[in-house]
């Protein structure tokens, strides 16, 4: 009997007691996206980014239908024309060099299509009997207004060296053959995305992508601190000096041969004129590398159709993005060349193996009432992840796992401050300055201290080594990458078996946010257990 049941508008149904579950879901992951997974079962989608990235990783048209006639009892007609379609439009249109100044889009079908894209008016400077001609510096504009109407471009312009810099990763530095493999993906293809869990060493992917290119080199980050981690590590790793390589900050503006800089401090605009971005122009750049990119704000999209000429990596755990946005992440930086589930390197002993639990906590009776008279979900939203019942199962847990290095996390700042100074635990949050940060975070490292509060600065670029216990007590509403990334803090390599809370409010709407952040996870073969404990 076939149980894939694949529907009209592009979803499919696998029931988890399904005996071939396993092997079924394997093969489709291959070319859909999971939707919802619970222990009863999986909705799968069919999209226009899952079968792009699917053909970028080598995967066939005849592989697709085979799988789906294998495990579907029918293929409804409008999703075998529509991956059809789609398979016609990765690399239906052509982007080529004309001369010095312009470009030239060729398409393979009804030029009408091209035409009654409105957006493309402004652009085009003329058609030809080859194609439409645009000025060369709107290729990654056109790319972009392309994707968003279902066209992949293939983009054979090529790209720009950039000036030369001579490095080698020191011999001491081993690069796992995942990390290689995903590095010369990328280098091969010149442009493309790395996905691969927290903890698995993307950093050193992108050294050895560094390495391969050989050439002066921007790296953009979320935040300060990741920047600092990234200095550190080409410093570490690499025979590069201080003198080539540079934090682009607001104390430092001054361009190296590696340069590592902020997406909000490459973004910043002032009416509209990008002040920084402007000034990186100016120098002879050969490779783009986006950490994170997941968490690459929209500012920042105008900013990469303007580094079309050279060659870019993205670096992240999670090719998904709340605001819909991969496929120009795809279009832009290119598709995903390699993409490692986190139960692979955990089997291999590369990531440490990780417990996630849902604790699920009533309020008291004050703040029930409070959370029923609500009129906004927003608000109730606060209440439940705000409640003072928390910390007692805070205080539970730190118990059980006394000894262990424990991060509490959570979103809201005053809520923090007032566990930390009921609990005793120190707190760094957006507003505690970088070195009273670093100090903690030393503290923890040097075993001076055993737990830690943090805000969600403390999402990204915290490399504390022995961290073995994350409990998560208000969250980013339903950001499944959100999650992957507090989960991705006790990933690092370790013995022992490390642990995720995730505290919620009992019968309130943090249970369903948190339904919806845990998919991601679930999706890569994690199983949440859901408990209850009394405050």
């Amino acid at each position: 009997m076939k149980t894939f049941i694949m529907q009209n508008d592009f979803t499919a149904i696998l029931l988890a007691k399904d005996p071939n579950f396993q092997e079924i879901r394997n093969e489709v992951v291959k070319f859909t996206e999971i939707k919802q997974s619970s222990d009863a079962l999986s909705i799968f989608e069919i999209t226009s980014v899952a079968i792009w990235n699917a053909i970028s990783l080598g995967i066939t048209k005849e592989f697709i239908f085979t799988t789906l006639e294998k495990y579907s009892p029918s293929i409804p007609a409008t999703v075998r024309a529509k991956i059809n379609e789609w398979f016609e439009r990765y690399g239906s249109a052509e982007l080529k060099r004309n001369d010095s100044s312009t470009i030239l889009l060729t398409t393979k079908g009804d030029r009408d299509i091209i035409r009654n894209i409105k957006k493309l008016e402004r652009l085009l400077l003329s058609e030809t009997v080859e194609g439409f001609l645009f000025s060369n510096t709107d290729r990654g504009e056109i790319k972009s207004i392309l994707v968003q109407n279902d066209i992949l471009v293939n983009d054979t312009i090529g790209f720009t060296n950039g000036d030369t810099l001579s490095f080698k990763i020191h011999p001491w530095v081993v690069v796992r053959d995942y990390q290689e493999e995903a590095a010369q993906s990328v280098y091969q293809a010149f442009t493309g995305t790395a996905v691969g869990p927290c903890g698995c060493g993307k950093t050193v992917i992108g050294l050895r992508e560094m390495e391969l290119c050989q050439t002066n080199t921007i790296i953009v980050t979320n935040s300060q601190a990741s920047v600092k981690q990234w200095y550190k590590s080409i410093l570490k790793f690499t025979n590069l000096t201080e003198e080539q390589v540079g934090m682009y900050d607001k104390d430092n503006k001054i361009l190296k041969p590696v340069t590592i800089t902020t997406y909000n401090m490459m973004a910043y605009n002032k009416k509209g004129d990008f002040l920084h971005f402007k000034k990186f122009l100016s120098y002879n750049w050969g490779l783009l590398v986006t950490d994170e990119c997941h968490l690459m704000p929209a500012d920042f999209f105008k900013i990469v159709t303007s580094l079309q000429s050279i060659r870019k990596i993205a670096l992240t755990a999670s090719f998904v993005r709340e605001d819909g946005r991969e496929k120009e992440i795809l279009s832009l930086i290119g598709p995903k060349r390699f993409d490692k589930p986190w139960k692979d390197l955990e089997a291999r002993g590369f990531i440490a193996k990780v417990s996630p639990k849902e604790v699920r906590v009533p309020m008291n009776a004050l703040e029930r009432k409070m959370y029923v008279e609500a009129k906004s979900v927003q608000e109730k939203f606060q209440i439940a992840s705000t409640a003072s019942t928390k910390a007692s199962v805070i205080k539970q847990l730190i118990e059980k796992h006394k000894g262990a290095k424990i991060l509490i996390i959570g979103n809201f700042t005053e809520h923090l401050l007032e566990i930390s100074k009921e609990l005793g635990i120190p707190c760094v949050y957006g507003e505690t300055p970088n070195k009273e940060r670093e100090k903690y975070y030393d503290k923890m490292r040097n075993d001076e201290i055993n737990e830690l509060i943090a805000s969600k600065i403390a999402t990204t670029a915290l490399d504390i080594p022995k961290l073995s216990v994350v409990i998560q007590i208000s969250i980013q509403y339903g950001s499944r990458s959100a999650e992957a990334q507090v989960c991705g803090r006790v990933t690092r390599p370790k013995e022992e078996e490390s642990h995720f809370y995730t505290i919620v409010s009992k019968d309130t709407v943090q249970e369903d946010y948190n339904f919806n952040r845990q998919q991601y996870l679930t999706d890569e073969g994690y199983k949440y257990e859901i408990t209850e404990m009394a405050a």
